[in-house]
């Protein structure tokens, strides 16, 4: 993959584990200590057990969640442990990762009734919150991670909070192909990297243009099709004519942070939608949305806000066209540069090099 240009985050989870897992009492460990790690459930009940987030109903019953697995607590003692453990094999096994994607961050919202973290107090009961037991762990496992320089993305789902974020590197969210969800990891993202889950074809249906144009507006990068993905999209006809339209329009944004100006940018008569962000080598703004009947629209950007930069010099890139053109003409109107620029498929991104 390296050999490719692509970097390699492994998968890694801190709320559940185990495949297959069987309630307390239906299962007896026969095998000698060395041999507990063979099977989860011997693992589990021989390693672990302190960590099981049990039912709130007291009837003792796990929470069961994909093939057959269990929701861990990671802020229990033996657990965390574990998973630092875990995160040390990686970091000493697998040099060549660039680090870890921790999956399904939604337990956090669940309370631990069985423990007590000195600060939570839920049902009339002291209690454990998960997002206190997340803290707890990437104190210890971020700085391992940090270390080596090695990263950590999140599949927050619907744990999008400020404070899980500290230690974390990016987010690739499993429901940010919806807006709510993509609205919030874009302001947790603001200079980090916001991936978004393409579950299938469905999901650029009926209008690819909308799909990908919302996600240049808002900094985000879609799931790219790769063959045996799982349950995320695979390349077809379709999909990559698709993803192939707007392939290089999203490379401009590579490394791009938001300008947190104000009124740095406008679209005249607000005929599209327009945003700006910087990236190493000067500024891009996507153009988006842009009313059906709208061929091009006047860009004004404030130019001393942006420091000095050559209007001569600004390009303008459409979606399913290979080269760059120039704006059809800019002139300067008080303190702001307007250019004309050219959209197809409602969109454009222009490219302001500065330096």
């Amino acid at each position: 993959m390296q050999d490719y240009g692509f970097k390699v985050l492994n998968y890694f989870n801190v709320t559940e584990f185990g495949t297959d897992i069987k309630n307390p009492g239906e299962h007896t460990i026969t095998v000698r200590a060395k041999d507990l790690w063979k099977d989860p459930n011997d693992f589990l009940y021989g390693k672990i057990s302190d960590g099981i987030l049990y039912n709130e109903d007291d009837t003792g019953k796990l929470i069961k969640t994909w093939e057959g697995g269990i929701v861990m607590d990671p802020g229990a003692f033996n657990f965390q442990n574990y998973l630092v453990d875990q995160g040390k094999r990686m970091l000493r096994f697998l040099p060549s990762s660039a680090g870890i994607c921790i999956d399904r961050l939604d337990w956090l919202t669940f309370f631990n009734t069985k423990a007590d973290d000195g600060a939570t107090w839920y049902n009339d009961s002291p209690a454990r919150s998960l997002f206190n037991s997340w803290r707890q762990l990437m104190s210890r496992l971020g700085p391992l991670f940090r270390g080596r320089n090695k990263a950590i993305f999140i599949n927050a789902v619907s744990s999008v909070r400020l404070d899980i974020m500290k230690y974390v590197d990016g987010i690739y969210d499993e429901h940010n192909d919806r807006g709510a969800a993509l609205n919030v990891s874009t302001f947790l993202g603001l200079y980090k990297p916001i991936n978004t889950w393409t579950t299938d074809e469905r999901s650029l249906q009926p209008d690819p243009d909308f799909y990908f144009q919302r996600f240049l507006y808002l900094g985000a990068f879609p799931t790219a099709p790769l063959p045996f993905n799982n349950h995320a999209i695979r390349p077809s006809q379709y999909n990559d004519s698709c993803y192939l339209s707007y392939g290089h329009l999203f490379q401009l944004m590579n490394q791009r942070r938001w300008v947190l100006l104000p009124k740095v940018v406008a679209i005249k008569d607000e005929l599209a939608k327009v945003n700006i962000f910087s990236v190493p080598d000067g500024y891009v703004l996507p153009i988006v949305l842009a009313n059906d009947e709208v061929t091009s629209v006047e860009l004004e950007i404030d130019h001393p806000k942006l420091g000095h930069f050559d209007p001569k010099k600004i390009e303008v890139f459409l979606p399913a066209t290979d080269q760059p053109i120039s704006p059809r003409g800019f002139k300067s109107v008080d303190n702001r540069i307007v250019l004309d620029v050219p959209l197809k498929h409602r969109c454009a991104v222009v490219k302001i090099p500065t330096g």
